[in-house]
């Protein structure tokens, strides 16, 4: 994720792209996806997708069932 978002320590090292959820669920949607759900993680192995990073969230946890 530091290199798509940078590693965010300074205020040069941001990179936005854009990813929000509304962009990822509407991509979903139209690849045919239709049951989307947030999660707060997905708590499999350690995939990152409870990292915060300063006391942020960071990853964008969406269950998606064609």
């Amino acid at each position: 994720m530091m290199h798509v978002f940078g590693a965010q320590e300074d205020p040069h090292d941001f990179h936005k792209v854009g990813l929000t959820q509304d962009f990822l669920v509407a991509m979903l949607q139209r690849a045919g996806f239709s049951r989307l759900r947030r999660v707060k993680e997905f708590g499999l192995f350690n995939d990152y997708s409870s990292y915060r990073r300063f006391g942020v969230l960071i990853s964008l946890n969406l269950e998606a069932y064609k």
